[in-house]
């Protein structure tokens, strides 16, 4: 990754919340932590982070919610969002995924191994919106016919 990468963890549980915030920050990556999605979309008007993580592991989860919030907030409709849900809750996995999430794990988790598929995810965006470092340039002089293949 980048140096500093930002990851913004928005998770109502406050144990849970500290535990994902020291696991992320091993290695080169800010953390930002909100406990609500109100503070999750002023965290979001204040800083661009590279990735969202939603982890609400509740059967009434707010991630489909927060995400198609995220989704619609024209400043932000490009940075991936990542949802943590409860094992085995399928409907919410598809409810995620509808309202725009790009990725969607279930819990609990290998905290490692999520940080490598972050870190995969990341790769993957800024490949996707990282500009090409030369472009090569071809001016033609005049108009130029282009002859058609038979």
């Amino acid at each position: 990754m980048s140096d500093m990468e930002t990851i913004l963890v928005s998770d109502p549980d406050p144990s849970e919340r500290g535990l994902l915030k020291r696991a992320l920050q091993r290695g080169k990556r800010n953390v930002r932590v909100a406990a609500t999605p109100q503070r999750t979309m002023s965290v979001l008007a204040a800083c661009s982070p590279s990735v969202i993580v939603l982890a609400d592991r509740r059967t009434d989860s707010a991630c489909p919610q927060l995400a198609a919030w995220i989704r619609a907030t024209s400043s932000t409709p490009d940075i991936p969002i990542v949802a943590l849900v409860p094992h085995h809750d399928y409907d919410l996995m598809a409810r995620c995924y509808e309202s725009g999430c790009d990725l969607v794990v279930s819990t609990p988790l290998d905290i490692d191994s999520f940080c490598l598929a972050l870190d995969a995810l990341l790769r993957r965006t800024r490949r996707a919106v990282t500009p090409a470092k030369s472009l090569d340039v071809v001016v033609l002089d005049g108009p130029t016919r282009f002859a058609a293949s038979e």
